[in-house]
């Protein structure tokens, strides 16, 4: 009985008013209607803050990409969020530490006073430069980042 209440719950979730799904969300509409266990993404579907959040993307009328998420905020339900369309092939894969880190470093160098960011600002450019290049051949993690952020807020102490 779930697994024919699913489709209509995730065509619910994703349709407009017209039952118009965008074409972008065909493959977010079609990955749970596989699942082993129809109950608990049901379940899912009708609480989770993120499929509420599925469902307000959803009726956005911009294309879904990462700029759009990335508006959302950054806690956890928009990290699941992200995860949906990115393991769906609707969005590509991206760095999320190395992206975190550009993110958190405008926040901090504009929190600052100008002369402070002026004198910083190339230091960490430099660090997200290397970083991005090392990314190309090998994993950039938490740990990388959490070491550019120490390294930067060294350089604002002095």
């Amino acid at each position: 009985m779930r697994r024919l209440l699913l489709p209509k719950r995730v065509t619910a979730l994703l349709a407009d008013a017209d039952g118009y799904i965008p074409p972008q969300l065909l493959p977010v509409r079609d990955a749970p209607l596989t699942v082993d266990r129809p109950a608990s993404t049901l379940g899912w579907l009708n609480q989770s803050p993120t499929a509420a959040a599925l469902a307000r993307l959803a009726t956005d009328s911009r294309p879904v990409d990462h700029d759009v998420l990335d508006r959302l905020g950054v806690d956890l339900d928009v990290r699941q969020l992200r995860a949906i369309p990115v393991n769906t092939g609707v969005l590509p894969e991206r760095n999320e530490p190395l992206v975190s880190v550009e993110r958190w470093l405008g926040q901090v160098l504009a929190d600052r006073p100008g002369r402070h960011a002026v004198l910083v600002r190339p230091f960490a450019e430099w660090v997200l430069l290397r970083a991005r290049r090392r990314a190309q051949t090998r994993p950039f993690t938490q740990a990388a980042a959490a070491d550019i952020r120490s390294r930067v807020l060294i350089a604002l102490q002095f």
